[in-house]
């Protein structure tokens, strides 16, 4: 077996992680500029820093990745094309991109450029990264959730290097298919603004809105535990990954110091002698002490359940440090028996029994009746406190003053230089000649206008020419091996001396660099190609026509969509399993119906298929073809690729999944075989208004239940179902139906499907019913109903509603409806906790 020890990518979201990560062993740095990147709140750096953060990674051998990891609106593409040709003139040795329109662009204007895709992309299939590959993109970033034992397949089907996630936070919805931040906030994933409501508190409840949670369990029920893989190094190493990727640009430096050194010294550990691999006790509790919220090795063994979550708390934990025995309340102290050490300035917090927890640093520390600065395991100590704590409350250690003063230290005084061997000759009459190298090979030499001379006072000597050459500081170099040819007694000036080491500094860096630039593109070719790809366009026509599409469930639901009047249905894709399945047979029964009626079926793909299910997904494909189905709907790269290698050459449709956000993603999916594509939940009709696609037919969502997140985890099978890494979930959401009840008292429906993956939806119903001439207006071709989860009564009330505004629209006499009134009715009709209009108006730029 070839075993590769994949590259360190550390995080950085300002100037000291960089320094951090780089001191501590990574390979590799990502970071993001002020704009453009998918953690906006990080610090990040400007243009100024991110160049010399360029240069400050090169000249030490450092590759540097930048993220521009978000949906990009068609009014900013040409600014982030010109940051990116920065970034391409700076030399990056690599951009983090999520949307496919901005990949298409780098394709024609900077094909020399490194792309990696971003787990926000999706991917976690071979289809995906074989999407990616034809794309012309380097490495794909896959989704936390694809297992160990699949990307080894994955790596065997494409020529992509892959890369996974080795530490940190994990999103509990497969990223890029998240819009819970956005639809309750207005603050996108997808824009790099999350708020992380994933984080927050949750009641389970079933369909009545009881609870049904389990109360001692914990009620952040959407909150994971951090990644932590250091022990399944040896595995992740025999995968083929080039590269183990590390959470954290929101950290700071110290986190990263921590983090890195301790997997760049175990990964040297198993390279050196792979048999004899072990994880030190001491790292691990390294790793807890910097941060955790308890620790996963997440999905890469397989679902893990309710062992992915951190029930009980959504952030840092620390460590244990033992519990509270006795209380002085008038001296403000506490005694402990530690199960930690402890030291003045660690950082403590008191899980209280009533009024949550307390924090404070420690500042007296008393040990048998004498103040001492430290105290070690096991000891009974008293420390100050704060509020009043019970005897019994659990006490943790959340900041150790000791591990972030090593991990400061590590990058305020860098030990990573690069040797400078120099050999000096100085003959009197002749110049001073410098000459100096680098371990890898590059070269200068120097010589001075002056001619060496006699001293009359202070000849130079060996002694005092290395104290000049020594001056390195602050050029990344220190001296390596130093050579004399001196005649004695002559004269040599500090300045000449000064001039030398200059040069060769100088001349050497530009030698390290150089490697990393790109072929030239000049401004003037690259503005020319930019105009024609993003340059001026006329405005979107109005609208001609306006059909109605409609996704459902089942059989029933779809005769009861076409007899209300829908044009298309799309059926398949997710079954959840409240409402029971439709089989491959009713499907084609189905499609053999609509097509009698003059009505176009399509088969709905599932977004999400993984290595265990890709036969499944070709199955499908292959009876579709076979049937009277007229298109098929796809909302993964993934499908795009499965159904090409299935030999589709029927209609290809775009789901929302793909995120379609601007023109050129909407001309990418068009040269990929898309007539039709279902446009981003975050634009709004400002944006819609702007959108020129040609002959791609637009469609909009106007209606139903608003997908949030679908993810691995699900919460009604790890918390009623007992799922965990042992044991098997006892299926409670057969035939029933459950919710996430949050502080506001909103209920987020749950749907379980197929695969067994929960489904997430908004409280509140999407609604456009008061709007379709908008969408007319705006030369939008369908408009979609998502019905997925509605009764046959309700799909019929619902379609048959917008049948007759769409009619009203498509006539000119849509003033003669009472739109306020239709509105009611469909609300009394859908059963949800209300009405919202999405992001039509608000928007998430």
């Amino acid at each position: 077996m070839i075993l590769r020890i994949p590259e360190i990518l550390a995080p950085a979201g300002d100037f000291d992680a960089l320094v951090a990560a780089v001191e501590n062993g990574a390979d590799a740095v990502y970071l993001g500029g002020k704009t453009f990147s998918a953690r906006a709140f990080a610090g990040n750096f400007d243009d100024m820093e991110m160049e010399k953060a360029i240069k400050y990674a090169h000249l030490r051998s450092i590759r540097i990745y930048v993220t521009v990891n978000i949906l990009i609106d068609n009014s900013e593409m040409k600014d982030v094309m010109n940051y990116l040709k920065r970034l391409y003139d700076w030399g990056v040795d690599a951009v983090i991109i999520q949307d496919l329109g901005l990949g298409f662009l780098l394709g024609r204007l900077l094909p020399e450029l490194n792309v990696h895709g971003s787990t926000q992309m999706t991917v976690h299939n071979a289809e995906g990264a074989q999407f990616l590959s034809q794309m012309g993109m380097d490495r794909v970033v896959l989704a936390r959730e694809v297992a160990l034992d699949d990307v080894p397949s994955i790596k065997q089907e494409t020529a992509m290097d892959l890369e996974i996630f080795g530490h940190g936070a994990l999103c509990i919805s497969y990223s890029g298919q998240c819009l819970m931040s956005s639809l309750i906030g207005g603050r996108s994933g997808n824009r790099g603004k999350c708020a992380q409501p994933c984080r927050m508190t949750y009641a389970l409840v079933d369909e009545k809105g009881r609870f049904v949670g389990d109360q001692e369990m914990g009620n952040h029920l959407l909150s994971p535990r951090d990644l932590n893989t250091l022990e399944l190094l040896p595995l992740i190493c025999e995968t083929g990954i080039c590269s183990l990727k590390f959470e954290g640009r929101m950290k700071r430096p110290e986190y990263v110091a921590t983090v890195i050194r301790i997997y760049r010294q175990a990964l040297d550990r198993f390279k050196a002698d792979p048999k004899a691999f072990q994880v030190f006790p001491e790292e691990l509790h390294q790793l807890a002490q910097i941060f955790n919220r308890d620790f996963t090795q997440g999905h890469l063994l397989g679902n893990p359940g309710r062992d992915l979550m951190s029930y009980k708390r959504p952030n840092n934990r620390g460590v244990r440090l033992g519990r509270v025995e006795e209380v002085k309340e008038r001296e403000q102290l506490a005694l402990i028996k530690l199960d930690e050490e402890i030291r003045v300035g660690d950082g403590v917090e008191i899980w209280v029994t009533k009024g949550g927890r307390q924090g404070f640093f420690v500042d007296k520390i008393y040990h048998g009746g004498v103040q001492v600065k430290e105290a070690g395991k096991g000891e009974t100590v008293f420390i100050n406190i704060i509020g009043k704590p019970k005897v019994g409350d659990r006490v943790f250690k959340t900041h150790d003053i000791r591990l972030m003063d090593e991990a400061r230290t590590s990058y305020l005084q860098p030990r990573k230089l690069i040797p400078l061997h120099m050999k000096i000759s100085a003959l009197e009459g002749r110049p001073i000649i410098l000459k100096g190298w680098d371990d890898q090979g590059n070269e200068a030499a120097y010589t001075s206008p002056y001619l060496v001379e006699k001293a009359k006072k202070h000849a130079a000597d060996e002694e005092s020419v290395a104290q000049q050459l020594n001056r390195l500081g602050g050029t990344g170099f220190t001296t390596g091996a130093l050579s004399f040819d001196l005649e004695e007694g002559m004269m040599l000036p500090a300045s000449e001396l000064n001039t030398a080491r200059r040069y060769l500094v100088d001349h050497i860096t530009k030698q390290r660099l150089e490697k990393y630039r790109y072929p030239t593109v000049s401004r003037e070719e690259f503005d020319k190609k930019l105009k024609v790809w993003i340059g001026s366009r006329k405005t979107n026509q109005k609208g001609k026509v306006l059909n109605i599409a409609a996704r459902v469930a089942g059989m029933e639901e779809a005769r009861a969509a076409l007899e209300a009047g829908a044009d298309v249905i799309y059926l398949g894709g997710e079954t959840f399993r409240s409402q029971g399945s439709c089989s491959l047979d009713q499907m084609q029964k189905m499609g053999e119906f609509s097509a009698q009626n003059g009505r176009e079926i399509v088969c709905d793909l599932p977004n999400i298929f993984h290595e265990k299910e890709r036969k499944q997904i070709y199955h499908l494909l292959d009876q579709a073809a076979q049937g009277k189905w007229s298109g098929l709907l796809v909302g993964n790269v993934g499908g795009i690729s499965a159904a090409k290698n299935a030999g589709w050459g029927k209609k290809l449709y775009g789901d929302i999944g793909l995120n379609v956000f601007n023109d050129a993603t909407i001309q990418y999916l068009s040269q990929n075989g898309m007539s039709r594509v279902t446009l981003s939940l975050e634009l709004t009709f400002g944006q819609i208004e702007k959108l020129n696609p040609g002959a791609m037919e637009m469609e909009c969502v106007v209606h139903g239940a608003l997908p949030m997140m679908v993810s691995q985890y699900c919460a009604v099978g790890a918390v009623l179902g007992e799922k965990s890494r042992e044991n098997s979930c006892t299926r409670p959401c057969l035939h029933r139906s459950f919710g996430l009840k949050d502080r506001m008292n909103y209920v987020f429906p749950l749907e379980m499907d197929q695969f067994c993956r929960m489904h997430a939806f908004n409280p509140q119903e999407l609604c456009l019913i008061e709007h379709l001439d908008k969408f007319f207006q705006l030369g939008v071709h369908w408009i979609r109903i998502e019905a997925k989860r509605y009764r046959p009564e309700a799909v019929y009330q619902v379609i048959n509603t917008y049948r007759r505004v769409k009619e009203a629209v498509l006539s000119h006499t849509v003033n003669q409806l009472d739109l306020n009134e239709m509105a009611d009715a469909l609300k009394k009709t859908s059963g949800a906790a209300g009405f919202t209009k999405g992001h039509y108006f608000r928007g998430v730029l």
